[in-house]
């Protein structure tokens, strides 16, 4: 059996490439080579020797251990033929290892292209392109996979019959409905289609012979999964929207007001009325400001529905030029601003972080000068982040006649936002700011989620009956090496 020997060396490599892609995916997001391109990586931490050589040391390891018993890998005996699920399930092996190699690709773009003039990395439509037709095939393989016996061909062709009804009804529904008419779409729609008819056919009609088959449950768990993921990325619905602090505006539906900000421990919230009727909520956009990093970490509000998600993600925070209230100013890097007598510039932040503390902390201070009868002062105001929690720090101006103080950042610019106290400050309307919000609506997004459970639900009781048979086997063999080693030895002859 050489096909049988090759397929299990190969199982064996990439049980080894497995682990080491989780060695890998750490170097990419803690090395920093991906902190030009990606929000979810993170700065040089100064610990890439450490990375390089953990990468390096595990593949040699793993070559020179299956190297080292290489001759010493061979499979049980088979009599498989083409079309039987043991070769179905080794294209399956095949189709998911050339999967995982394109994604390795992609994700590796601002590597491989970092000795360029133009490094760069690869958009979603990369992975689109390259994993739809890789989900085509696995689902085709899901479909077709009851019709067929382990090593003996075709058993059940009413399968193969029902998966093309599937496929063709699906897809030309959709085509016609108008839902979408592109080729990849309704070849993905079709074939999980196919896949849900054919494996659940099966799995109804294994429950009624009183037996459950926990690999079926699996791949109905994958199809659904790959609707939910399918539907949400390709027919989601976006729109950005520039909300002025007490203004509704409306959109699908909804009537969107940005009302207030409110802080907290780690930032602040802005928090936005949706009002859609008899479904209306609050949605708090965070803003926090974490340890060790000199910008602010915008969160998504997430509103779950049964047929689709309704995410309100903020882009940015925009103060106006002129701040309507007295004593507030909103000024840009090298920009100056007046209130009463006192002429105010703000220069640049000072940004310090406290690794030694053992609560850690970060202090952003702004550089001002304030310039009054004729002298220039300079003034310090800061922000304390101590333990997540976010601390203004007053300054005092003046011979104490006025005070100081950050009542904001505008981390786009690099603008700050100041707030002046004193008896020279009049009362007046409140700082009117404008939030500018991505709102989105993901289709179906509960169908991924709903699959993903019903998927690895699957793979459990899958390893409970493995464990259950291994058992029998093991009962069944003791007693039979019993029953052999107490017979006579006429008996035995």
């Amino acid at each position: 059996q050489p096909g049988s020997i090759v397929l299990l060396r190969i199982s064996m490599v990439m049980v080894m490439l497995s682990f080491w892609s989780v060695l890998y995916g750490t170097f990419l997001t803690r090395s920093g080579v991906l902190a030009d391109f990606s929000v979810h990586s993170f700065v040089d931490l100064g610990i890439n020797q450490f990375l390089i050589g953990s990468l390096v040391g595990f593949v040699a390891l793993g070559a020179f251990m299956i190297a080292f018993r290489w001759r010493d890998i061979h499979p049980e005996p088979s009599f498989s033929k083409v079309n039987s699920r043991t070769y179905m399930a080794a294209l399956g092996i095949v189709i998911l290892f050339v999967g995982g190699w394109l994604v390795l690709l992609g994700t590796s773009a601002p590597l491989l292209t970092r000795l360029s003039d133009n490094p760069s990395a690869v958009g979603l439509s990369y992975y689109f392109s390259t994993m739809s037709p890789v989900a085509v095939a696995l689902l085709v393989l899901v479909a077709l996979f009851p019709a067929f016996r382990w090593n003996k061909g075709l058993s059940k062709p009413i399968l193969l019959v029902l998966a093309g009804i599937a496929l063709v009804a699906t897809a030309a529904t959709l085509l016609i409905v108008g839902v979408t008419s592109q080729a990849i779409y309704l070849l993905l729609f079709g074939a999980a289609a196919a896949a849900l008819v054919t494996n659940g056919f099966v799995l109804v009609q294994s429950w009624r012979e009183g037996k459950l088959v926990p690999g079926y449950i699996s791949h109905v768990g994958l199809a659904l999964a790959i609707v939910g993921a399918t539907a949400s990325a390709g027919f989601e619905a976006k729109k950005t929207i520039t909300l002025p602090a007490g203004h509704p505006v409306q959109y699908a539906g909804y009537n969107l007001t940005f009302t207030d900000m409110v802080d907290n421990a780690k930032g602040f919230n802005c928090h936005v009325n949706v009002d859609g009727g008899s479904n209306s909520f609050v949605a708090a956009l965070a803003h926090e400001f974490p340890k060790n990093s000199e910008g602010v970490m915008k969160k998504p509000f997430v509103k779950n529905y049964l047929l689709y998600d309704l995410y309100l993600s903020p882009v940015s925070l925009e103060h106006p030029q002129q701040a309507q209230e007295p004593g507030t100013v909103y000024l840009e890097k090298g920009k100056s601003a007046s209130v009463d007598k006192y002429a105010i510039t703000f220069h640049d932040f000072e940004l310090s972080n406290h690794g030694d503390d053992a609560n850690g902390s970060m202090t952003a201070t702004a550089l001002v000068d304030i310039t009054h009868d004729g002298r220039t002062e300079e003034v310090r105001p800061a922000l304390h982040v101590i333990s997540g929690e976010v601390t203004p720090e007053v300054v005092s101006f003046d011979n104490e006649a006025g005070r100081i103080s950050i009542a904001g950042v505008q981390p786009e610019s690099g603008g700050v936002v100041l707030k002046l106290d004193g008896p020279f400050v009049p009362p007046g309307e409140p700082l009117q700011a404008t939030l500018v919000v991505e709102v989105s609506e993901k289709p179906l997004i509960m169908l991924f989620w709903f699959g993903c459970i019903i998927l690895f639900a699957g793979g459990f009781l899958s390893t409970l009956e493995f464990r259950r048979r291994r058992r029998l086997e093991q009962d069944f063999a003791l007693a039979r090496n019993e029953q052999q080693s107490s017979a006579t030895p006429v008996e035995t002859l």
